[in-house]
């Protein structure tokens, strides 16, 4: 153990230490290839690196120039737009100007341009400034002087379904109109004219009936009751002196509540004589003026497309509902007690005796 200590220890590190000596210069190349090996990937890094930031560097430089060409062909695009919205308005307004002409001018036009205008797209004038202002004046005249014209109607009602300023200048005016007329003594033609244009337009809500409704009573009761010209078969040569459109509704209970059955109404024909009314349809009803017990517009009933809905309550016989527009509503609402208890005095002019006269001897 002695001699192996003694002896071969000083062998086994004197042979580690040649064989280190020995392996030295492999080392050392070894460790020199390593750095260079590193030098160069530091130095493809860096490159990679470089090459990176020239790329960023380009590609931001290429946004910015795409940015700039944007912005500059959304300003180019911008100012054509604004001076093609200029000249669509130098040409909307000159042809506003030509349309605001033709309607001051509208009884000197041909029939068949009274009808163009009628169904001419009001909605190209939407580029005009001031046009409720500028046009308001226009329509004010025919409401005054012209309710009559179903053309002129027709163009007041176009201009209130798609301007709502023109709307509410046209409703307000009509409203204080009413009011006058209302308060007035001698009413005339034109202002019965009156009272069915704005009742036709749809400017008129439940709590305004009456203000209609006592100016059509004061006009029937001043000037009396002309018959109308009718050469329906059901007349058969008497006078009439209201015929109008409404439908006949049926009220139904459902769960103890009472409706009105809207989706079963039946379409009729009104007809309004001196002693009686009819209607026909898919039938044929007499009900005699005398059997009237009231007549009235349920408010109840929400208003829908200018209707309403009229109570008519007669003796010995169910009750009458009448889905129908506003003009006739009213009107009946006036015409049916004044018939009834004969306060109205029948004018017959000559066309309706001679046409009268001309059935009877046939």
């Amino acid at each position: 153990m002695i001699v192996y200590i003694v002896v071969w220890t000083p062998i086994k590190y004197i042979g580690l230490g040649v064989k280190w000596l020995v392996g030295y210069p492999a080392r050392k190349h070894k460790a020199e290839l390593e750095l260079e090996e590193e030098v160069r990937r530091a130095a493809q890094r860096k490159l990679q690196e470089e090459q990176r930031a020239a790329q960023r560097k380009l590609q931001e430089e290429q946004r910015a120039a795409q940015r700039k060409l944007q912005e500059e062909q959304r300003v180019a695009q911008r100012k054509l737009q604004e001076e093609q919205r200029a000249a669509q308005e130098i040409q909307v307004n000159g042809e506003f100007d030509n349309y605001l002409k033709e309607l001051e001018i509208f009884e000197q036009l041909s029939q068949m341009r009274q009808q163009q205008l009628t169904r001419m797209r009001i909605l190209k004038f939407e580029l005009v400034k001031k046009v409720p202002r500028r046009l308001f004046p226009v329509l004010q005249n025919w409401i005054i002087s012209d309710p009559a014209n179903d053309l002129k109607v027709q163009i007041i009602k176009n201009w209130c379904n798609n301007n709502l300023s023109i709307r509410t200048m046209l409703l307000n005016y009509c409203r204080e109109i009413a009011r006058n007329k209302e308060s007035a003594s001698d009413l005339t033609e034109l202002d019965l004219q009156f009272c069915r244009m704005v009742l036709r337009l749809g400017f008129v809500s439940y709590s305004e009936i009456p203000t209609y409704e006592s100016i059509i009573r004061k006009y029937y009761l001043g000037m009396g009751i002309i018959p109308i010209k009718c050469d329906d078969l059901l007349i058969n040569g008497r006078l009439c002196f209201f015929k109008a459109p409404v439908r006949i509704v049926a009220q139904r209970q459902l769960n103890g509540n009472l409706y009105y059955d809207m989706d079963n109404a039946i379409d009729f024909s009104f007809y309004l004589f001196s002693d009686q009314f009819e209607v026909l349809g898919n039938c044929h009803s007499c009900y005699l003026l005398s059997n009237l017990v009231n007549i009235q517009i349920d408010s109840q009933v929400k208003s829908s497309e200018n209707c309403f809905m009229l109570l008519i309550t007669l003796r010995n016989c169910s009750s009458l509902n009448f889905w129908c527009d506003a003009y006739t509503a009213v009107s009946l609402l006036v015409l049916l007690p004044l018939m009834a208890t004969n306060k109205l005095q029948v004018k017959v002019d000559y066309d309706t005796e001679k046409i009268k006269c001309n059935k009877d001897n046939n």
